[in-house]
């Protein structure tokens, strides 16, 4: 069966930050095979 492991993010974040176009273009985002424009998967950088 499906195994999931959580922690809790108690770190403080920006609110309503605006992500800029240069920040965008450096995420890897890749549409699904199945019903691409609605699920997709963000990749690590490294």
């Amino acid at each position: 069966g499906l195994k999931v492991k959580c922690q809790v993010d108690t770190n403080k974040y920006e609110l309503k930050r605006k992500v800029t176009d240069e920040e965008f273009t450096k995420i890897q985002l890749f549409p699904c095979e199945i019903l691409g424009n609605w699920n997709y998967v963000i990749k690590p950088r490294r």
